[in-house]
């Protein structure tokens, strides 16, 4: 069946148009009341389309007023303790211990170089230290941790990383910038003692490496010279 048009159809029944709603024969987006023989003033708007669902909130990430300090007395311990250890490590003579290795090669024995032998007392004393800092590096590592969640930040990154430096000499780095990055994102700023870490990581690699060439240079020097063989 078609709908009306503006021209009122045949009043015959067999070819009467049944009263209803049509699409208005003005052309306008809307229903027109045909009542089987004229249109009528009736009309009925288009409904609004269905407003689209609002999109959900992304959270918020968490961020920290700006008078927040982004760090503690806590941190700076732990960045700076391994200066400890590099300042005693200036007091050893590297050289003396080679040499003193090379020696008890030559006479078949072993041990004075890392126990009670030349140089022995201070590398003792570095590596008991050195236990001791790592010690106190997973312990304030913990303290800091609690600090952050004290002044507002939410879950800050886990303290328990700080046990690499079980691991490693730099394993505090792991710790310290995994911090950094979670503190600078919320607040801005903290940057300075990922800054002082890694510095102090690269010094003290700089010195073993240093220490190392101590050490087996007076065994290169008797190798090259063929007096350890003729020994």
């Amino acid at each position: 069946m078609t709908s009306p048009d503006n021209t009122p159809p045949a009043q015959t029944p067999r070819v009467q148009t049944p009263a209803g709603w049509y699409p208005d024969y003005t052309g306008e987006p809307r229903m027109r009341w045909w009542d089987g023989t004229a249109w009528s003033d009736h009309v009925t708007e288009p409904s609004a389309p269905a407003a689209m669902p609002p999109a959900p909130a992304t959270p918020a990430r968490n961020t920290v007023p700006a008078t927040t300090p982004a760090n503690n007395v806590f941190i700076w311990i732990l960045v700076l303790l391994p200066v400890i250890t590099l300042a005693l490590s200036l007091t050893v003579n590297y050289a003396a211990i080679g040499r003193s290795a090379l020696q008890d090669a030559r006479l078949g024995e072993s041990g004075s170089a890392m126990g009670f032998g030349v140089g022995g007392g201070a590398t003792l004393a570095i590596s008991l230290l050195g236990w001791l800092v790592d010690a106190a590096v997973i312990v304030l590592a913990y303290f800091d941790n609690r600090r952050l969640k004290a002044t507002g930040f939410e879950r800050p990154f886990p303290w328990p990383w700080a046990f690499f430096t079980l691991i490693s000499s730099v394993g505090v780095l792991v710790y310290v910038i995994g911090r950094t990055v979670i503190v600078k994102r919320r607040s801005g700023r903290g940057l300075a003692p990922m800054i002082v870490a890694i510095a102090l990581a690269a010094l003290g690699l700089i010195l073993g490496g240093v220490a190392f060439v101590q050490i087996v240079s007076p065994m290169f020097d008797q190798f090259g010279s063929g007096d350890f063989i003729n020994s």
